[in-house]
């Protein structure tokens, strides 16, 4: 995974997956809390912070999570994190683009308005 800036490219292709967090996650990359990167070996950005020895996937988009997970995983293991966290509302995807790794749902957070987020773990 390769850092990059935060461009109005980056931003339009990210705006679907953080939703109405747009302002915070902006914020969160210019402050250094998160940080953006592009996958290698796809059209894929990735928004990421650490939690403790747990890396945080904030969001996802683009194309070509499947082709991207190893270079997730090894990035999340050269880091020296000992888990990888997904938040998502699209578990349908996540699951697709996981088939076959030991992520395991954890949490399930209910919403008054829109679909529940989803949470997921792996433990590396």
């Amino acid at each position: 995974m390769i850092k990059v800036a935060l461009t109005s490219q980056a931003l339009k292709t990210l705006r679907p997956a953080l939703g109405g967090s747009v302002g915070t996650i902006k914020r969160e990359i210019v402050n250094g809390v998160s940080a953006l990167y592009q996958s290698v070996s796809s059209r894929l950005f990735i928004v990421v912070r650490p939690e403790g020895r747990q890396l945080v996937v904030v969001a996802v988009a683009g194309s070509g999570l499947y082709q991207s997970r190893q270079e997730i995983i090894n990035f999340a293991r050269f880091n020296q994190f000992t888990s990888i966290r997904f938040h998502t509302k699209h578990p349908e995807r996540l699951t697709r683009a996981l088939n076959g790794l030991a992520f395991s749902l954890v949490e399930t957070r209910q919403s008054l308005f829109g679909r529940d987020e989803l949470i997921y773990v792996m433990g590396l």
